[in-house]
C-alpha cells in the first residue's frame, strides 16, 4: 500500500512538473516528448528510492510489486500526458524580395492574413530583402498569393517547425 501511495504522489508531482514546464516554455520551443519524460524520470526515481530504502534490487525478493506498480503507473501516466493536446506549431514564412522598399507592404499583408506574427530575421542588401517571420494563420494559400502578387517579391515560402511549438 505504501508503494502505491508513493507512486500516486509521484504521479501528481509529475503532472505538476509537466504543466510547469509547459507554462515556462511559452516563448521558447516546447518539446512534448521531453516534457513527458520529466514525470517519467520522477516516477523511476521514486521507485529506486523505495528499493534503496529496502536495501534490495528492484526485482529482488519481496519488492517485485514496486516494479509492477511502477510499470503500470508509468504506462498510464505516459498515455495520459500524450493525450493532452499540444498547440499547433507556429509556421515560418520566408520571403525573398528585390528591394528594401517593400517591407511595409509585406508586413501589411501579413497583418491582414495572420492572427499572430513576429519578424524573426531581416537580411537586406542593395537589391534584395530576405525576411523570416513566425506566423499563425489558417489562410496559408491566400497569404502566399497576396505576397507573390507584389511586384518586388520574388518568392514566399511557408514551413512548419519539426514538432516543437511555442505558445
Amino acid at each position: 500500500m505504501t508503494v502505491l501511495i508513493c507512486m500516486i504522489i509521484a504521479s501528481v508531482l509529475g503532472i505538476y512538473i509537466f504543466y510547469v514546464y509547459r507554462m515556462v516554455c511559452k516563448k521558447q520551443f516546447y518539446n512534448k516528448t521531453f516534457n513527458v519524460a520529466l514525470p517519467s524520470i520522477l516516477l523511476i526515481t521514486a521507485a529506486v528510492t523505495l528499493t534503496i530504502q529496502s536495501n534490495i534490487i528492484i526485482c529482488g525478493a519481496g519488492v517485485a510489486e514496486i516494479a509492477v506498480i511502477l510499470s503500470i503507473v508509468l504506462t498510464a501516466l505516459t498515455v495520459v500526458l500524450y493525450r493532452i493536446p499540444s498547440m499547433k506549431p507556429m509556421l515560418l514564412l520566408v520571403i525573398n524580395a528585390t528591394s528594401l522598399e517593400v517591407q511595409k507592404e509585406i508586413v501589411s499583408i501579413i497583418e491582414n492574413h495572420c492572427s499572430y506574427y513576429k519578424v524573426k530575421a531581416r537580411n537586406g542588401a542593395k537589391n534584395s530583402l530576405d525576411m523570416v517571420v513566425e506566423i499563425k494563420t489558417s489562410e496559408e494559400e491566400q497569404l502566399i498569393k497576396a505576397l507573390t502578387d507584389l511586384a518586388l517579391v520574388n518568392s514566399a515560402s511557408i514551413m512548419q517547425h519539426d514538432g516543437e511549438v511555442t505558445f
